[in-house]
């Protein structure tokens, strides 16, 4: 047969059919694989024309669903709809999830950002007041190099004066 289902599928969908104990001739597994296929192919046909109908290339999952109408296989609508709720829940889920994952991942970005900043930002306060105290430290050694700074020379004038005075108070 060409472009069967995989056997091993049709074994197991069998399987999952039959109550434990009841066996399969293999001659039935190919032909419920046939069978499968038809089905299959019938659907997808109907589904197409319905989507064609309404000027789309595109088969949707309401098409699939319309198509069992069309086909007379209505009472197998209420299974399948709830079979593609349970798949659109969990592809929601999975959704939410790649953006929690995505939120989370640019928070960490963000506060790894932020504390580098902050450390850059340590790191410029530190060389900032490094360059203070070094123009501190300057203005010292130019204060000491003219003889200490203005009020302690003023302050040392005055002793020098009375000092003078009262040298000449003396004689």
């Amino acid at each position: 047969m060409e472009d069967e289902f995989p056997r091993r599928v049709v074994a197991r969908i069998i399987k999952d059919g039959l109550p434990p104990g009841v066996g399969v001739a293999k001659d039935v597994k190919a032909a419920i694989g046939f069978a499968s296929k038809v089905f299959v192919s019938y659907m997808t046909a109907m589904a197409q024309a319905l989507a064609s109908e309404q000027g789309r290339k595109v088969i949707t999952a309401d098409d699939v669903l319309s198509a069992l109408d069309e086909m007379e296989f209505s009472e197998f609508k209420p299974e399948l709809q709830a079979t593609l709720d349970v798949y659109r829940g969990e592809q929601e889920e999975k959704k939410q999830r790649r953006k929690a994952a995505q939120a989370e991942k640019q928070i960490k970005i963000a506060k790894e950002a932020e504390s580098a900043e902050g450390i850059e930002g340590i790191e410029q306060q530190s060389v900032e007041g490094n360059a203070m105290a070094t123009e501190t430290d300057d203005e010292a050694g130019q204060a000491v190099k003219d003889g200490g700074d203005g009020e302690e020379q003023d302050e040392q004038e005055e002793e020098v004066e009375k000092d003078d005075a009262e040298e000449d108070e003396e004689e």
